[in-house]
């Protein structure tokens, strides 16, 4: 009884068939679903009864009928990938599948497929085998275009859920075994450069963006020092000592902040920075605008 209790305990509440047969023997499995101790949920899968249906159960239900792990929509949901705010089950494995959806705890799960699915893609996250979070990035590339590609990343990466190294390593991978093209996944990795630094939040990556686009890239997260001190900027033209600041009252918003950031601001001023602040209200076009002539009047020669 202790192993079948450490087992089911291990797996939310969930036992195959096959495992309990070896802790319990046939007789041992058979008592326990007369008795009501053990539910069929699907063929082979039974849960202990009372353990309640969470999206976890049913993505690890699914784990172990089809010997694979939760993927793609699934695993981005647990990751907590920006967008991905809605559970749908999706597990992938390299075993044959009969079917591509199957039904378990009353939801449609859906089953992938995979050649390609070694020891360094999967995990245990949130108690529950899946893919990791590079691994599902590589798996959800087929999903977009190369901009909103690198927005994801940019996010997963802000937030530290993965590296680009990390894509890139497990892109290799796949690539390497014949996996299916990875051509927006290239174009994303190769504009960015293994030492690209995706900003601190949403809105400093939406605008470097802008000004990305708008032909003036400008460098991310520097740190000088000024009045002996080391300073961080968000985004800056370093050459003709150009700052851009998101100034958003989530995180300037505290007095603590506010004297922190005058007393910075006034010492980069004082150093000979131009500053040029945005807020949320700001807009696209002024800003691009703001920061064109902040870098005119430091004399550089910008096209029209």
């Amino acid at each position: 009884m202790e192993g079948f209790d450490e087992l089911v305990s291990a797996q939310q509440g969930l036992i195959l068939w096959s495992q309990g047969l070896e802790i319990l023997k046939r007789r041992g499995m058979q008592r326990r679903v007369r008795d009501g101790a053990l539910v069929k949920e699907h063929h082979g899968l039974y849960r202990v009864a009372g353990v309640p249906i969470t999206d976890r159960l049913v993505l690890y239900g699914a784990a172990l009928v089809c010997d694979g792990v939760g993927s793609m929509g699934a695993a981005a949901y647990f990751h907590g990938f920006d967008t991905f705010d809605v559970f749908r089950p999706v597990v992938t494995t390299t075993e044959a599948c009969a079917s591509r959806t199957i039904k378990l705890f009353g939801r449609d799960v859906t089953v992938h497929r995979t050649n390609c699915l070694p020891a360094e893609h999967q995990g245990v996250f949130f108690g529950v085998p899946m893919t990791t979070p590079a691994r599902t990035m590589c798996d959800l590339s087929r999903r977009f275009d190369a901009r909103s590609l690198g927005k994801l990343i940019d996010d997963a990466s802000r937030r530290k859920l993965l590296t680009l190294p990390d894509v890139a390593e497990c892109r290799d991978d796949l690539r390497a075994r014949g996996r299916r093209r990875t051509t927006v996944l290239d174009e994303v990795l190769e504009a960015r450069g293994l030492g690209y630094d995706p900003g601190e939040s949403a809105p400093e990556l939406k605008i470097r963006t802008w000004l990305e686009d708008a032909g003036i890239a400008p460098e991310v997260q520097v740190e000088v020092v000024v009045a002996g001190k080391p300073r961080r900027i968000d985004l800056a033209y370093v050459a003709d000592q150009v700052a851009v600041e998101y100034q958003g009252l989530d995180t300037h918003g505290n007095p603590t902040a506010v004297i922190e950031d005058s007393q910075r601001t006034t010492e980069l001023q004082l150093a000979g920075w131009l500053i040029v602040f945005v807020t949320k209200a700001t807009g696209r076009q002024k800003t691009i605008q703001m920061v064109r002539e902040a870098l005119e009047q430091r004399g550089r020669r910008l096209s029209p």
